[in-house]
C-alpha cells in the first residue's frame, strides 16, 4: 500500500478552516491524570492547514481508543447542545474515573473557525476550558483570538457570569441572564439562543459529525436515503461517481428514478397505506416530508439503482444486494463527502471496520489532499490495521495504552524523541517490534 503525505496547494487556494488544533482532558471514563494531545505540533510546509486534518489513534483492546474519540465528541456536543439536549433537573451524562468520582472531569479543547470580519472571513481561533461534575458546571470560559490577541468571551466561576467587554450584551439585565442559565448545561448552548451572540452561534455552529456517543460505538448502518443529498445535487453527484470509481468497488454509476403520472399515483397510494413500521423504515427526508408528499403529490427520488459492469454488460443492482462492506463505504463516503464540503469535524471509532484497507487509505487520502479539501474538514479516527500506519506523520499518528494502575495514557509517535529521524522510519515496524508500546501485553 502506498503512502500518502499532504499534498501542495496552489498559492491562490485558501482553504476555510474548521480544525481542532489542541485538545486536553482528565477525569474521564478510563482517563485520569491529564493528557494533551497538540492537533498542530510540526506541522508540514502548509500554510493552509493550521492543524493536521488527519489524526489516527491505536492501541491495543480495552486501552482507551474510543474514550479519546468520546472526550472529544462529549465536550464538543456539551458545549453546543446541553441546553436542549439535557432536561432541566437531569444529571449530565458523565462517567469520572472510577476512584475518582469525588473530583470534576475536565476539557480544554482549542479549535479554529471562520468569522466575519471587516467585510471578509478571517480565521479565529477559540480556547473552551470546562470543568463539571454530573450535578452542575463547576467552572466554564471561552476566550478568542482576533488577529492573534486574546480577548475574553465568557466566564462562568460557579453561578458567577462574565462577558468580555467586546461583545454586546445578550439581554438589557445581565442577572436574570445568569438566572437562566441551567446548573446542567453550558453558557455557549444557552447563549446561542441570542441573535446578539454571535461567537456562541459560531461555536454552536462548529460541524461535527461522530460515531461514537458518551455510552459507546453507534453503529453505522446504511439507509439508501442518505444518499439523497448526493444526488440532488449534481456538482456532489458528479464527485460521487467520481469517487466511487476511484475506490473500485465495482459500481460504474449511480442513478435513480422520478416517478410521473400513474406510477406516481400509485406510489402515493402506497404511502397512504403503510402501517406506521413500515413508515420509520423509510428515507429521512422523505419521512420528514411524508405530509408534504402525501398533499401536494411530490416524490423526488423513489428508486435507486447501482450500476455494474459484468461480462461487459451494465446491470442494475437494487441497494440490498450490494455487499455489507460495500454498504458500509457507501455510508462513510457520504459522512466523508459531507465533512468535505461543510469543513466539518468527523470523528469514526474502528474506521476499517467492514472495509478494505485500501478504501481506508482513499478516505484519508481526501481529508489530506489540500485540492480535496478545501474548507478545512478534519478526520479524527481509531483503527486496529497497523498498515494504516503508513499513512501517517509521526505527529498524526497517536496511541492508547493503560498503565499498571488501570489508565489510560495518550501520547504521540513525535514523543519518541530518541528515534533519530523518525520521520524517515518505518512506524508501524517500529510499533510491531514495540519501540511505542501501546500493543497487547504478552504479544
Amino acid at each position: 500500500m502506498e503512502t500518502s503525505k499532504i499534498s501542495t496547494v496552489p498559492k491562490t487556494t485558501r482553504i476555510k478552516v474548521k480544525l481542532i488544533k489542541y485538545f486536553a482532558v482528565e477525569n474521564f471514563r478510563s482517563i485520569k491524570e491529564e493528557n494533551a494531545l497538540e492537533f498542530d505540533r510540526h506541522l508540514p510546509d502548509q500554510p493552509n492547514f493550521v492543524a493536521h486534518p488527519v489524526i489516527g489513534f491505536a492501541g491495543a483492546n480495552a486501552s482507551g481508543k474510543t474514550t479519546i474519540l468520546q472526550a472529544i465528541t462529549f465536550a464538543l456536543w456539551f458545549m453546543q447542545d446541553s441546553f436542549f439536549k439535557i432536561e432541566k433537573d437531569a444529571p449530565i451524562p458523565i462517567a469520572p474515573f472510577c476512584t475518582n468520582s469525588d473530583h470534576p472531569t475536565k476539557f480544554h479543547i482549542i479549535f479554529s473557525q471562520e468569522m466575519p470580519s471587516a467585510g471578509e472571513e478571517r480565521r479565529v481561533d477559540f480556547e473552551y476550558e470546562l470543568s463539571l461534575n454530573e450535578h452542575e458546571v463547576i467552572y466554564e470560559t471561552l476566550h478568542y483570538y482576533p488577529l492573534g490577541r486574546k480577548r475574553i468571551a465568557y466566564i462562568r466561576d460557579g453561578r458567577e457570569i462574565k462577558i468580555g467587554s467586546s461583545l454586546s450584551r445578550p439581554a438589557n439585565d445581565l442577572r436574570s441572564f445568569a438566572r437562566d442559565l441551567r446548573r446542567n448545561s453550558s453558557i455557549i448552548s444557552y447563549a446561542a439562543q441570542f441573535p446578539s451572540q454571535e461567537l456562541a452561534i459560531a461555536c454552536k455552529n462548529y460541524q461535527v459529525w461522530s460515531n461514537v456517543t458518551y455510552s459507546g460505538l453507534r453503529e453505522l448502518e446504511f439507509n439508501p436515503g442518505i444518499l439523497e443529498d448526493l444526488l440532488h445535487d449534481e456538482e456532489t453527484y458528479s464527485r460521487t461517481r467520481e469517487f466511487l470509481k476511484i475506490a473500485d468497488v465495482g459500481i460504474e454509476d449511480i442513478h435513480y428514478e422520478q416517478l410521473h403520472g400513474e406510477p406516481l399515483e400509485q406510489a402515493i397510494r402506497e404511502l397512504k397505506e403503510m402501517g406506521e413500521e413500515q413508515r420509520r423504515a423509510l428515507p429521512p427526508r422523505l419521512i420528514e416530508n411524508l405530509d408534504r408528499v402525501l398533499e401536494r403529490q411530490e416524490l423526488a427520488i423513489i428508486n435507486l439503482w447501482f450500476r455494474h459492469s459484468i461480462d461487459s454488460v451494465l446491470v442494475d443492482f437494487d441497494p440490498d444486494q450490494e455487499s455489507s462492506g460495500t454498504q458500509k463505504f457507501l455510508t462513510i463516503l457520504h459522512l466523508v463527502i459531507q465533512a468535505l464540503q461543510e469543513g466539518s469535524i468527523l470523528i469514526l471509532d474502528e474506521i476499517e471496520l467492514k472495509l478494505h484497507q485500501n478504501l481506508v487509505a482513499y478516505l484519508i487520502g481526501l481529508f489530506e489532499n489540500a485540492r480535496e479539501n478545501l474548507k478545512g474538514a478534519q478526520l479524527l479516527f481509531s483503527f486496529h490495521n497497523t498498515s494504516l500506519m503508513k499513512l501517517l506523520l509521526p505527529e498524526q499518528l497517536w496511541f492508547t495504552e493503560k498503565n499498571d494502575k488501570g489508565q489510560t495514557e495518550v501520547f504521540s509517535a513525535s514523543d519518541f524523541e530518541d528515534i533519530k529521524e523518525i520521520h524517515e522510519k518505518d512506524l508501524e515496524k517500529l510499533y510491531r517490534i514495540g519501540r511505542f508500546g501501546a500493543k497487547p501485553r504478552g504479544i
